[in-house]
């Protein structure tokens, strides 16, 4: 088995945290490292995600998410038995939506625990 190693940060910052209708930019940037000692070939991956999108309110803890999402991911790639690397490399734009659900309210003595108006985490995959 071949080692394996992923990281992914994503950000997301809301321009009006306080409205109902509140637009946002977000984006996030991740690499894999894969090592295969036996082939040759690149052994580092890359994704880079750019989105613009809007939450909306729809109760004082749950809000409905728009996103219009670019990603461009750099695929690693090795060499067979007599063939080169091949490039695996792909752009995409998605249209999602989701849901946000709040653990706290932001008025409530936890509120300081929850960041809010900018997410940033640590995943597997986007």
């Amino acid at each position: 088995m071949s080692p394996v190693s992923y990281t992914h940060l994503f950000a997301k910052h809301t321009i009006f945290p306080g409205r109902r209708f509140r637009p946002f930019l977000a984006y996030g940037l991740g690499a894999i490292q894969v090592w295969v000692r036996e082939l040759g070939g690149r052994g580092i991956g890359h994704v880079t995600r750019l989105s613009l999108g809007l939450d909306t309110k729809l109760s004082e803890r749950v809000a409905l998410e728009f996103d219009l999402s670019y990603q461009f991911n750099i695929l690693p790639s090795f060499a067979i038995e007599g063939a080169e690397p091949r490039s695996f490399d792909f752009h995409s734009l998605s249209l999602t939506t989701g849901i946000w659900y709040e653990m706290c309210i932001r008025d409530s003595p936890e509120a300081g625990k929850v960041p809010h108006g900018s997410w940033i985490h640590d995943a597997e995959g986007t």
